[in-house]
């Protein structure tokens, strides 16, 4: 029998202001986020939600256990080793979900499951074991040491450009080829927990289109 519990499809983006999105009144004219705007439209659409932490690694920890920094003790990538005892990907899997988390996670210890059923790991288009460049260096036949990060731009640097390679080998478009994938070849008899994190917003929109 199929399970009715609902689906889940959990998209985390960096640094994405809460008004970069065209549903939001004070949103760019230039933004055009259909698919983001229909998903608000027909979900629910928190206008006043908030981070427990502004810093993107803490507030992860955040979001996955549930918990403050104050609690959890991490403030930065290696404030403190993760161990915790429940996660958000943890619980599901226990109640009976399928758990996947594709893109960017960028966790510590490294490649620790947190109670993800599978994992596709892309952290910033860098990193140890990145699945990412594995698949362009093998589909793609791209052979730099990080082919996702040659055009030079720092992930934590002030500016921006187009991305020098072709959409088709954009880390997004993995991103949401790996979940295509996962979708089409999950358990149908039991509901899913999908994971998505693409690159940082501000490597999708040039930046001096965005007001400040």
């Amino acid at each position: 029998m199929s399970d009715s519990r609902p689906n889940i499809l959990l998209i985390m983006t960096d640094q994405q202001r809460g008004d970069c999105i065209g549903l939001d009144p004070c949103s760019p004219p230039c933004l055009q986020t259909p698919n983001l705007d229909w998903i608000a439209r027909t979900g629910t659409h928190f206008h006043r939600g908030y981070s427990e932490c502004p810093s993107c690694i803490p507030a992860r920890r955040c979001l996955m256990t549930g918990t403050a920094p104050a609690a959890n003790g991490v403030v930065g990538f290696k404030s403190a080793q993760w161990h915790p005892p429940h996660t958000l990907a943890g619980e599901l899997s226990r109640a009976g979900y399928q758990t996947e988390m594709i893109g960017k996670l960028h966790l510590n210890p490294k490649r620790k499951r947190y109670g993800f059923d599978h994992m596709q790991l892309a952290d910033a288009t860098r990193g140890d074991h990145n699945d990412y460049v594995e698949w362009l260096q093998q589909y793609h036949n791209r052979n730099e040491v990080h082919p996702g990060m040659a055009h030079g731009i720092s992930s934590n640097g002030w500016i921006g450009r187009p991305h020098h390679l072709p959409e088709e080998q954009m880390h997004t478009f993995w991103c949401i080829d790996r979940a295509m994938d996962f979708l089409q070849k999950r358990d149908p008899t039991v509901p899913f927990f999908l994971n998505i994190s693409p690159v940082s917003y501000t490597k999708l929109t040039q930046p001096t289109m965005i007001r400040v």
